[in-house]
């Protein structure tokens, strides 16, 4: 599947000091293409424009300017049912419904009128690394680090050719946070679902990234593989965000 953003603006009203409201920019003149089964982290500070960027793609915002296209097709003509069945998205914090884990997982499937079973059900849970729990246990007794792989396993139901993830390790610790990049990097070798990964955490991208974009105050700033960013970066403001210096 290709990505295509061309022009991307977006902005927000906020109050300022003064009670009048003013526009900040959360992207500016954002052009970049994502294609192929490979995983593209997009880094930078907070505030940088990141989970902005990933809504849009999803359909979840619209931007003021400029184009998305999937496959070349306009997203606007694309029903947002089907184009979050083709494009799935993990958030930052587990999203999951109250009930079971079945419950969960045959959501999506439902949705699209897809038959669903519990064998079915196994094999997401095998993929994931949690075949040994039970489909009928209730969500809210898993730890946040079981949860979030649910969160996988449940856009995997889909059959999703893209993946978004919105800092899906930020409230893991680093073990478990190991853990998820590993079946991260699991998800787009073996199933061959392009992965577009959102994160503030430089050596999470430098471990699992083929290609990095890096966003600053909204702009995109460097692109391109993951090796020539991390070891000749071409401007001075990825050379300091590689330091820890933004």
């Amino acid at each position: 599947m290709k990505i295509t953003i061309q022009n991307v603006w977006k902005t927000k009203s906020i109050e300022a000091d003064n009670g009048k409201l003013r526009e900040l920019k959360l992207l500016s003149d954002i052009n970049i293409e994502f294609c192929g089964s490979c995983i593209q982290a997009i880094l930078g500070p907070s505030g940088s424009g990141k989970t902005t960027l990933l809504r849009l793609i999803n359909k979840l915002d619209s931007p003021d300017k400029g184009h998305i296209l999937i496959d070349d097709v306009p997203i606007n003509s694309i029903p947002p049912r089907q184009l979050r069945k083709d494009i799935g998205m993990v958030f930052q914090v587990p999203a999951l419904f109250r009930g079971t884990i079945f419950n969960n997982l045959s959501f999506g499937p439902i949705l699209y009128k897809k038959e669903f079973n519990t064998e079915q059900a196994k094999r997401l849970l095998k993929i994931v690394g949690l075949n040994d729990i039970d489909l009928s246990r209730d969500i809210d007794s898993l730890s946040v680090g079981q949860q979030q792989r649910i969160s996988f396993a449940r856009s995997l139901a889909n059959e999703p050719r893209v993946l978004l993830l919105d800092e899906p390790t930020s409230a893991l610790d680093p073990s478990a946070a190991n853990n998820l990049l590993d079946l991260i990097k699991k998800i787009n070798k073996e199933m061959g679902v392009s992965i577009i990964l959102v994160s503030h955490i430089m050596e999470h991208a430098q471990r699992i990234a083929d290609f990095i974009c890096l966003l600053v105050e909204g702009r995109i700033v460097e692109n391109g593989t993951a090796s020539s960013f991390f070891k000749q970066p071409q401007t001075g403001i990825a050379q300091k965000f590689i330091r820890g210096e933004l």
